[in-house]
């Protein structure tokens, strides 16, 4: 019996010690950086972000998805430091224009940004600081429609494989009847810009609803519904045409970027459905994940790559960890509520409930050290971060 007090005592004594310990380095590492703000430029291809309250003595750290990205050391620039972000079609896949206004200059990364954020997308970011490259603060932000919602509707559905695109009709947002707009074709996410989406010319005039603008080869009137339609246009970005020669990729998505003309205004964005990449509306259905390869589940989101699908099967298996222990420390509690004074049943009771605060006290700790050394110092992709 003295052994077993002695061990509560002890359990009693480390799990004080170890919230406190745990508390004290959440307190510590998050209190300094106050906050964060999100914003983005109005054609949508430079993402800004601010961070406020910053210890001036200390050098930090940029990641975006695990991506890092600079460091900074707040002495040069003050207690605040803005980023303004670009994407990028090759690794890293995001890199910093500037930093308090000063450009980066990073070699082979093209300034000014000129690849357009995904609209729908949510990233993940954090900023670090020391020699441990400790996580103070941690957000994420979601890439707006600054047009407003666009909805459109293609022909073919999935152009994937296809060698043309027999009508494309853009509708909503900010656009108006009988007004003049470009319109440009990307690879969303890969750096190729298609170029204006525009009449040729030359003998080709397959088009029977479409109304160029004769104004301008490059320009197409919404009609007096409010709809842009452009027929029988080719992946090079050329419309009208009797035939086209290269077909759509089947693992691209292909962007269509709307502006208004004269003078020149972004109004949003719609992304073609090709191959299983995204379609109308965000993600093809049957996927799921800001990297659209996750597969719908009754436990959430799993993604498909390894080191998604390791991530998600590890917070599943601490949340279950975590509801075991929960519910063997109310059985311990029932039993000793229901022992009637029967020494057998209180002790079975309270071993039940040492058991369980023991392994819940295993599962914190591991996933404290497993954040502290296997993410902060070898920066692993660690679960939940």
């Amino acid at each position: 019996m003295a052994n077993k007090k002695n061990l509560a005592r002890t359990l009693k004594t480390f799990i004080f010690l170890f919230t406190f310990i745990f508390l004290t380095f959440l307190v510590s590492s998050k209190a300094q950086a106050q906050s964060s703000q999100f914003s983005i430029s109005n054609d949508e291809t430079t993402v800004y972000l601010k961070f406020s309250g910053l210890d001036s003595t200390k050098r930090y750290s940029l990641y975006i998805e695990g991506t890092y990205l600079m460091w900074a050391q707040t002495n040069d620039y003050g207690p605040s430091l803005n980023f303004s972000i670009c994407r990028s079609d090759v690794n890293p896949p995001y890199y910093v224009e500037t930093l308090n206004g000063t450009p980066n200059n990073n070699p082979g990364f093209p300034t000014p940004c000129r690849l357009v954020w995904e609209i729908g997308n949510k990233y993940n970011y954090s900023l670090k600081t020391g020699t441990l490259s400790t996580v103070i603060l941690e957000d994420s932000f979601t890439i707006p429609s600054l047009g407003g919602s666009l909805q459109f509707s293609v022909d073919p559905s999935y152009i994937a494989g296809e060698t043309t695109i027999k009508r494309l009709d853009i509708w909503g947002g900010s656009i108006q009847p009988n007004w003049s707009y470009s319109l440009q074709l990307n690879q969303a996410g890969n750096g190729w810009s298609g170029g204006n989406i525009g009449k040729q010319s030359g003998s080709d005039n397959n088009c029977s609803d479409a109304i160029p603008d004769p104004a301008d080869k490059n320009w197409w009137k919404a009609n007096s519904q409010g709809h842009i339609i452009v027929e029988n246009i080719c992946e090079n970005g050329h419309a009208c045409k009797n035939s086209c020669g290269t077909a759509f990729s089947q693992d691209k998505t292909y962007e269509v970027q709307v502006y208004e003309t004269n003078p020149k205004k972004y109004v949003g964005s719609v992304l073609l459905q090709s191959g299983l990449t995204k379609g109308p509306g965000g993600l093809t259905p049957g996927h799921c994940g800001p990297k659209n390869n996750g597969v719908p589940t009754a436990l959430g989101c799993i993604d498909t790559d390894t080191a998604g699908f390791i991530n998600a099967f590890s917070l599943v298996a601490f949340g279950l960890g975590f509801g075991i222990a929960f519910l063997m420390m109310v059985f311990g509690t029932i039993k000793i509520l229901t022992s009637s004074g029967n020494p057998e049943g209180v002790n079975s009771g309270r071993e039940i409930i040492i058991s369980a605060l023991t392994g819940l006290l295993f599962m914190i700790f591991g996933v404290f050290l497993l954040r502290l050394i296997g993410g902060n110092i070898f920066h692993f992709p660690i679960p939940g971060t």
